[in-house]
């Protein structure tokens, strides 16, 4: 609570500064982002509509972790996700429920999450501690890796994987982006609150005139 209330504090400073600083100008990565600064009274002449920051490197440097790499050798169908917090909003566990209910089913499945940093270590042991012991060699969950990292495990596995997007909200979501942009079958939530399923529908409905 003390944190949450901090943020909302900072943020409210910093949308009033935006409000009556007559040179500050705000650049818009996603329409939600938008539509919040105008309820909250910022000008829309402060408000410049800016590319999304998406553009994976088809030819990453970074070398998968090593022991990503083991967990993945022997892999066939992997449902994974990757996120930057392990919070509410993710909705990680609706991933965890959807590959334990495959592996009850007999589905030959492999269960990756990447999320969360060095600090967070209580909420993976907490998630891992929901799947059953005899499914531990097809499930995995660690830290956050780099972003040359997360490229190269794209590119490996846009053969083999789903990647799955389980937030409630989510301002944009880049990576998920990046996995489809990289070759992955990304699944999205078709919510409103999810900003990065408004890009592929919009995609679609222009190539289809």
């Amino acid at each position: 609570m003390e944190k949450a209330l901090h943020i909302r504090k900072q943020q409210r400073e910093g949308i009033g500064a935006v409000r009556t600083a007559a040179g500050m100008r705000v650049r818009q990565h996603s329409r939600l982002q938008r539509g919040y600064l105008v309820k909250q009274g910022v000008d829309c002449a402060k408000i410049v509509e800016v590319t999304p920051p998406v553009n994976p490197d088809k030819n990453p440097g970074g070398p998968i972790p090593r022991q990503l790499c083991s967990f993945l050798e022997s892999a066939g169908l992997v449902l994974f996700t990757a996120v930057a917090r392990l919070d509410v909003f993710r909705d990680v566990d609706l991933l965890l429920q959807a590959g334990v209910r495959l592996m009850d089913s007999g589905v030959p499945v492999k269960l990756l999450i990447v999320g969360g940093g060095e600090f967070d270590d209580i909420s993976r042991k907490e998630l891992g501690g929901r799947v059953s012991v005899r499914y531990a060699e097809s499930f995995m969950i660690t830290e956050r890796v780099a972003k040359s990292e997360l490229y190269s495990l794209f590119l490996s596995l846009r053969r083999q994987a789903i990647f799955a997007c389980t937030s409630r909200y989510e301002t944009l979501g880049i990576t998920p982006l990046e996995a489809a942009l990289s070759g992955v079958v990304t699944v999205i939530p078709d919510s409103p609150f999810v900003e990065a399923a408004r890009l592929p529908r919009e995609t679609a409905l222009q190539s289809n005139g």
